[in-house]
C-alpha cells in the first residue's frame, strides 16, 4: 500500500466520523438567518419532554354590541407550552379559522364574532379538541 494510498483512507475514514451537525448547529444557523434569540422555542420543542395537549375545557358566549364575545378556557400540563393555536369556528355553513397564543397552564381567551350559531363551537384543526355546545 503507498503513503497516498493511506492518506487516501484515512481522509475518507476521518470525513466518515467527523461530528454531524447538532440541535445547537441548528438553533445557530437559524438565529443568524432570522437575527432573533430562539433559545426558548429550541428549548420548548427540542429539549423537553413530551408533546403540547391543549384542549378547551369550557366555552361561553355572552351578547356584545352588535355580535357576540365567545370565551374559551383553555388547559394543558404544566409547564405550559408556548403556542399558536389554530382553531376552526364552525358556524354550520360557513368555516372561519384564528389562530390564538397560549402560553399557560390556564388561560380564557376571549373572541369577538359576528354571529353565534355554532355548530360545534371552537375546534383545533388538527384533532381532539372540541367545545361540545351549540349555541343559537
Amino acid at each position: 500500500m503507498t503513503t497516498s494510498s493511506i492518506q487516501r483512507r484515512l481522509a475518507l475514514l476521518l470525513a466518515l466520523v467527523a461530528p454531524l451537525p447538532t440541535a445547537g448547529d441548528l438553533q445557530q444557523a437559524f438565529e443568524q438567518a432570522s437575527g432573533q434569540a430562539l433559545t426558548p422555542f429550541f428549548r420548548q420543542w427540542l429539549h423537553r419532554p413530551g408533546a403540547p395537549q391543549p384542549r378547551v375545557a369550557a366555552a361561553s358566549a355572552v351578547a356584545s354590541g352588535g355580535g357576540y364575545r365567545l370565551r374559551l378556557a383553555v388547559t394543558q400540563s404544566a409547564p405550559a407550552y408556548a403556542l399558536r393555536l389554530p382553531i376552526e369556528l364552525n358556524y354550520g355553513d360557513a368555516l372561519e379559522s384564528r389562530t390564538l397564543s397560549v402560553d399557560r397552564a390556564q388561560q380564557t381567551l376571549t373572541l369577538a364574532v359576528d354571529r353565534l350559531n355554532l355548530a360545534g363551537a371552537a375546534r383545533r384543526r388538527y384533532g381532539r379538541c372540541r367545545a361540545h355546545r351549540r349555541w343559537r
